[in-house]
């Protein structure tokens, strides 16, 4: 008997169909991986399941739950549970960790705010954190260590059913082995059924025995894991497939002139160092790779050499003269800086055409509005946006044309350096595999360098000349990508590379 069914879902907003007559089963134990790019319906299938949509939805088809239909409200929580993809925005940060498991102790199993702690310290220690940690709140731990407790949570009322959606897309390789690892050994443990969602199929082998390929609302292929890996029928799944990074760039045509040079670059923050003597150098047209986990010091650097943070000792040179010597407005213009979060880091209140010719105003590039529009048109077009786009804000754009956008205003004053901070890392495989290959156009087209920042070892090895491994806000080990990926010297190297294997 199958722990989970669903025939023929159906989920609507109004005219539009989010989910079309979709079925699937998952067994007793058994795994089934729903994979698709950002708006192809898994989130939306996974909310119908466990009864979390909005109230504007119309659902139908049929859901049973161990051979008979169900009211998700009488098994969420208990019997079906769920984890999200970002904790911090699931876990309340004015509650300590140990309150919000204890509560779904005491509301699903009754339990005394006495017998909820000490099931609760339990919990905590089977997920691999500190009993200890109880008392703490969500801010005070790690992106890591807050999803284990969110997978604590989940797994409080002993459920039949885990709901798991892109529960380790937003980690460092590293934690996510280590997350991915745990949920199957509790798995295995509590004998689960899991519905896993994610867009990367690069998991998809690691978790699951089956695979459903979800896009725009349909299932386009579903089947062995096995199977749909190595023979997909659909052109879609293909697709997916094909947009996973594969190999080492071939070496970009930049030439011998070193662009930036830091020397011992360091930032302390009161009596924590961010970065400890960082040495390195940048030449015109190449792409050096970082690398390292969250908390290694790799975005702190990046701020440093764009100067959005002082340098607290070290020296940073640009084409040979000491940087805090540029006029600042010189500087910004010659050195730019793409964030992860496009929504974060654009003014929804401004349209994208203000966005763009604001930089141009403040230096003074173009002859007036008209010319500036002008130029912003271009370089909406240069990223793969249409003039339409202009007119538009933020909100109305996906994640991929939002960071295209990004580009653009980074584009708009010329750079010689382009600072991208895990630029891709929240995108879809195939829209990142869009953005890398723009990336990679534009820097052949302008000889720009990149300071590509990531934390996915494989997007690093397809688009740098080098790599710099950062750990503890130190380089614990930089060469040539070639060499670096087939002979790592640093035993922290080769702890991240054999994570991501």
């Amino acid at each position: 008997m199958s722990v989970l069914a669903v025939r023929d879902l159906e989920v609507k907003f109004g005219g539009f169909e989010a989910v079309k007559r979709i079925s699937f089963e998952i067994p007793e134990q058994g795994t089934l991986a729903l994979v698709g790019e950002s708006g192809s319906g898994k989130s939306i299938t996974a909310l119908s399941i466990v009864g979390l949509l909005p109230g504007n939805a119309t659902v139908g088809g049929e859901i049973s739950f161990l051979g008979r239909r169900i009211k998700p409200s009488e098994v969420r929580g208990a019997q079906i549970s769920m984890v999200f993809q970002e904790p911090m925005s699931s876990l309340n940060p004015v509650f300590s960790v140990g309150f919000q498991i204890g509560e779904v102790l005491r509301e699903h199993r009754g339990l005394s705010r006495r017998e909820a702690r000490a099931r609760t310290a339990d919990l905590l220690e089977e997920v691999g954190l500190a009993r200890e940690r109880i008392d703490a709140y969500p801010f005070q731990l790690s992106g890591g260590q807050q999803q284990r407790v969110m997978i604590a949570m989940a797994i409080a009322c002993e459920p039949k059913l885990l709901i798991a959606d892109e529960p380790t897309s937003a980690l460092d390789v590293t934690v996510q082995r280590q997350i991915l690892e745990l949920i199957a050994a509790l798995q295995a443990r509590r004998r689960m059924a899991m519905l896993f969602i994610t867009h990367d199929l690069g998991l998809v082998g690691r978790v699951a025995e089956r695979v459903a390929v979800m896009r725009a609302g349909e299932i386009r292929e579903q089947g062995p894991v096995a199977e749909v890996l190595a023979a997909p029928r659909d052109s879609y799944t293909r697709m997916l497939l094909d947009s996973r990074p594969r190999g080492i760039r071939e070496p970009a045509k930049g030439d011998t002139e070193v662009i930036v040079e830091a020397r011992g670059l360091a930032k302390r923050f009161d009596d924590f160092e961010a970065v400890k003597g960082a040495s390195f150098s940048l030449a015109r047209g190449r792409t050096l790779g970082l690398v390292g986990e969250s908390g290694s010091g790799k975005t702190t650097l990046g701020l440093l050499l764009a100067r959005l943070q002082r340098a607290s000792g070290g020296e940073l040179r640009f084409h040979g003269r000491d940087a805090a010597a540029l006029p600042p407005l010189e500087f910004k213009r010659r050195m730019q800086i793409v964030f992860q979060n496009p929504y974060a880091s654009l003014n929804p209140r401004f349209s994208v055409g203000a966005t763009l010719t604001e930089p141009l105003r403040i230096h003074a590039i173009g002859g007036g509005e008209a010319e500036r529009r002008e130029i912003a048109a271009g370089l909406l077009v240069k990223v793969g946006l249409t003039r339409e786009a202009l007119f538009k804000y933020p909100h109305e754009f996906s994640g991929g044309q939002r960071q295209r956008i990004a580009i653009a205003r980074a584009l708009a004053l010329g750079p010689e350096v382009l600072i991208c901070d895990e630029a891709v890392s929240a995108l879809d495989v195939s829209i990142q595999a869009q953005l890398l290959n723009l990336l990679r156009s534009l820097q052949d087209e302008y000889s720009m360098s990149y300071l590509f920042i990531s934390h996915d070892l494989a997007v690093v090895k397809a688009m740098a000349d080098e790599v710099m491994v950062m750990k503890d806000g130190e380089i614990v080990e930089q060469g040539t990508t070639a060499e670096l990926y087939a002979n790592p010297k640093h035993p922290y190297t080769r702890r991240l590379l054999s994570a991501a294997a």
